[in-house]
């Protein structure tokens, strides 16, 4: 029993001392400018740090004291812990097998449609509160910046693996589009379609480049990228047909 007793309070003891830096880490993010990522984990954070402090100094000075309360009391918050944990991870696993993603022709990546996701996910991503937070944390990060760095022309981006995350932050939703860079996507895919040297049996990657081209001419500010272009001019084209 004192064995026992003895490497329960041990095991307790180096949970206190990691929760330390866990509570600074909260503190720390939370002395932080303001964004929706920090807003997002810094008190999630802090208050974890809290939960393990509390929950292994009970179980330490339970165990190194032979405190029968507050060992009943520790191991209370232990199996309700291990509980929560067990019914997270099944939930986790049960709103995120469905990925909605199928097979493009030519392409080296899987597209990602919502439609495919679990109704839970689902009705949580469309709802404009939360993707308003969730695309402002993503925008702050440098997901784009490395992939502009990595693919360095259409072949390449055509024919990489990108994650959901990564097709996230390089598909514009329709809703972002002005009138103007709807125009000026048009415009320049009709340029080019139009354009004899471009040929029809043109490449899809290579047709792209030259759209891109030719729309940052006519705004060299852009921030769009092949990839959304291609998504817009599809969205596009789908409801032409719907009107013709």
């Amino acid at each position: 029993m004192a064995l026992s007793n003895n490497l329960t309070a041990i095991l307790n003891l180096i949970a206190f001392l990691c929760s330390v830096p866990i509570i600074a880490s909260g503190i720390w993010l939370a002395a932080q400018p303001d964004n929706e990522c920090i807003h997002l984990i810094r008190w999630p954070v802090v208050l974890l740090g809290l939960l393990v402090l509390v929950v292994s100094l009970t179980g330490f000075v339970g165990a190194y004291w032979y405190k029968e309360t507050l060992l009943a009391f520790y191991l209370c918050c232990m199996a309700i812990l291990i509980a929560l944990l067990l019914i997270l991870l099944v939930f986790a696993f049960v709103v995120t097998r469905p990925d909605g993603s199928y097979d493009v022709p030519g392409r080296g990546d899987r597209e990602f449609r919502i439609q495919g996701f679990s109704p839970w996910l689902r009705s949580h991503i469309v709802n404009s509160k939360n993707w308003g937070a969730i695309r402002a944390c993503l925008a702050e990060t440098d997901v784009c910046s490395r992939l502009t760095s990595r693919y360095l022309s259409a072949d390449q981006f055509f024919a990489g693996h990108i994650s959901p995350l990564q097709q996230t932050m390089t598909s514009k939703r329709g809703e972002d589009w002005k009138a103007e860079e709807d125009k000026n996507l048009c415009n320049s895919w009709v340029t080019i379609s139009e354009d004899g040297n471009v040929g029809v049996n043109r490449r899809q990657s290579k047709f792209w480049d030259r759209v891109d081209m030719q729309f940052r001419v006519n705004d060299p500010n852009t921030t769009c990228t092949i990839k959304t272009m291609v998504n817009r001019m599809s969205t596009i084209s789908k409801l032409c047909k719907f009107w013709n």
